[in-house]
Order: structure tokens, then C-alpha cells, then sequence
């Protein structure tokens, strides 16, 4: 994969920034509100989700010989997903402990997390689906507003 983080210490992006602020601020701003209302404004609870779920299922998503399918299956996740719990995930996100442990509680009223026997966290394999019309709409900003800015940082 390719190191993009030289593409941001030149001469071509501070001469461009602004404009690529702009076109960043096009993909997160509707991205951020879809969110808010997806969550009902609670984003702290979008913020532990996704920090449960990239997680779980982080390092088993990153290796393409993986079967993302393996995801779907409630059996499997303790062989494939790798477990967490409130301590990590407030390590991990600097958001209280019990702000998390409330959140979470809030979570598996939702069905979006479950707690396995052992107390670890598993994100819901229903998830994604909850979330599909969303990213099927934000996928075509993010490819559009990743196109401009790149066309800006070119010489």
C-alpha cells in the first residue's frame, strides 16, 4: 500500500490546503450528520461501536485470504474476532470507562453488541446491516472527495 502521509509535507499542499479542507469537509460533514441521526445523537456511542468492532474484527478483515462470511457466524467469533472489553475500549478511545460500560449497555439493549459468557465484547453480526444504505450512499463521496484531493497534491 502506498505511503500517503509524504503527499501532505510539501510545497503543493500548503499551496492547496484550503481547498482540500473544502473537499474533505464535503465527504464528513454529510457523512457526521448521517451519523448523528443513525445514533441519535449520541456519537460517543457511534465512537464505541466502531472501536468494538475494528477491534473485533480489525486484524481478520486486513488479511485478504480471510472469508469476511466467517464474520457472520455467532460460533465463529471467538476462533475469528478478536475480543475486548469497556477497559480496552476506554484505553483505546480516551472516553471514560463508565461512560463506555453505559454506552455499551446502551449497545446490547440495541442488539448491535452481545456479551459473550466469558464478559468479553463482540460486535453483532447485524451490524453492517444496519448501516448498508448509509455506506452505499457515503462510499461515492468518499471516492469522489479522494479523487479532488489528490488532483490538488499533483505537481
Amino acid at each position: 500500500m502506498q505511503d500517503f502521509s509524504t503527499m501532505t509535507q510539501g510545497q503543493q499542499f500548503q499551496a492547496q490546503r484550503h481547498r482540500i479542507s473544502f473537499a474533505m469537509s464535503n465527504f464528513t460533514l454529510p457523512l457526521l450528520r448521517g451519523v448523528y441521526q443513525a445514533f441519535g445523537g449520541d456519537m460517543l456511542q457511534c465512537i464505541v461501536l466502531g472501536e468494538i468492532a475494528e477491534h473485533n474484527a480489525g486484524r481478520w478483515l486486513a488479511r485478504e485470504d480471510n472469508d469476511p462470511q466467517a464474520l457472520e457466524d455467532l460460533e465463529r467469533h471467538p476462533e475469528v474476532l478478536r475480543p475486548c472489553n469497556a477497559l480496552s475500549i476506554a484505553e483505546a478511545t480516551g472516553i471514560p470507562r463508565e461512560t463506555v460500560r453505559r454506552k455499551v449497555l446502551t449497545l446490547i439493549e440495541n442488539g448491535m453488541v452481545y456479551r459473550a459468557e466469558n464478559g468479553q465484547l463482540f460486535v453483532h453480526p447485524s451490524v453492517p446491516d444496519k448501516f448498508e444504505s448509509m455506506t452505499q450512499a457515503m462510499v461515492p463521496a468518499l471516492l469522489e472527495a479522494a479523487q479532488r484531493i489528490q488532483a490538488r497534491l499533483e505537481p
